[in-house]
């Protein structure tokens, strides 16, 4: 339900080929060159319709995080040389998971990275990795993750094309003012969270680990701000979100749900229709799968009627703690 938007834009993304490479903000090179990210050849060019080898991307993505690798670092790719430049750069990389060989098991360091292992990079690095998985995985998942960022935004990327120095340097400017995001639950109850400033959550950002004493603030928040998977977030004053145990769960007919909360009793009725988001661990599902007993998150608008329409529920897993 609804993932039909996050497929066009993918399609969108992936699918068209772009003769120019972006060109970067005067403000967005600064950046880059101020956190030592990207710097252009020793007469300044920076040859923003070039490629850039897989070795060159390894080493922006690490200084990107603050990574300092280890000088003396042993390639774990055989097709490393000894002594290569880049050695404890890809090593750091594929310590953090950012990296991996081919089905060779080598690394090819010379070759040019594409938009796709580019990107893969970037939303790993900001913590993103849990929703591409949930959305496919590489390589369309991570493109739909890195558009629900807003990396990507006005691109047009050629499907396994090499990726353009000037498309790197806008998506790696862009990412440093991305909110993170961080695994806040663990064992039975694994959750992730964006630190976006929102719901008790610091705001974070690459940007603050490059530079602690950065003023960067979280944008401010829209009532219902949709994301570009086209699921509004509910937020505002209008809006009310509420655990529920899902009682008397009953199909009433053309795909409607009407189900009770055990604690509210019979006095309240919710209502799921075709109009509703339904998840269960940031995947869609058909509401069918609910049972009696079934633990949710849901949100609908304030209302006082006795029966209320959910605009999106969040089937969970497990029970909470201290589930009632």
């Amino acid at each position: 339900m609804k993932r039909i938007l996050c497929m066009i834009l993918t399609i969108a993304l992936v699918c068209s080929a772009v003769a120019f490479a972006s060109e970067p903000t005067q403000n967005q090179l600064d950046d880059l060159k101020r956190y030592g990210i990207i710097e252009g050849d020793p007469d300044g060019a920076l040859r923003l319709e070039d490629g850039i080898k897989r070795s060159e991307a390894v080493k922006i993505i690490c200084t990107m995080l603050c990574h300092k690798p280890q000088e003396y670092a042993v390639s774990s790719f055989p097709d490393i040389a000894p002594g290569h430049w880049a050695t404890p750069w890809i090593d750091a990389a594929h310590a953090l998971g950012l990296v991996e060989g081919d089905d060779k098991g080598l690394f090819r360091p010379n070759d040019p990275v594409t938009n796709e292992e580019f990107i893969k990079m970037l939303v790993i690095s900001l913590g993103y990795e849990p929703i591409a998985d949930a959305r496919g995985g590489f390589p369309a998942g991570y493109v739909a993750a890195a558009a629900r960022c807003g990396i990507t935004d006005g691109f047009q990327l050629a499907v396994n094309a090499p990726a353009k120095r000037g498309d790197i340097a806008v998506m790696t400017a862009r990412a440093l003012d991305v909110p993170i995001m961080v695994q806040t639950g663990f064992g039975a109850q694994v959750e992730y969270r964006v630190l976006d400033g929102k719901n008790g959550y610091d705001y974070r950002t690459l940007r603050h680990e490059l530079d602690p004493d950065s003023k960067k603030e979280a944008p401010l928040s829209k009532e219902n701000t949709t994301v570009s998977s086209g699921v509004p977030l509910f937020n505002g004053d209008k809006y009310q979100g509420r655990l529920v145990e899902i009682t008397n769960f009953t199909g009433i007919g053309n795909g409607v749900y009407e189900f009770n909360d055990k604690k509210l009793g019979g006095d309240i009725t919710f209502k799921v229709n075709k109009d509703t988001y339904v998840y269960i661990s940031d995947n869609t599902i058909p509401l069918s799968i609910a049972k009696d007993g079934y633990f949710a998150q849901i949100w609908y608008e304030n209302s006082d009627k006795a029966v209320i329409d959910v605009l999106k529920i969040e089937i969970m897993e497990y029970p909470p703690s201290g589930a009632r």
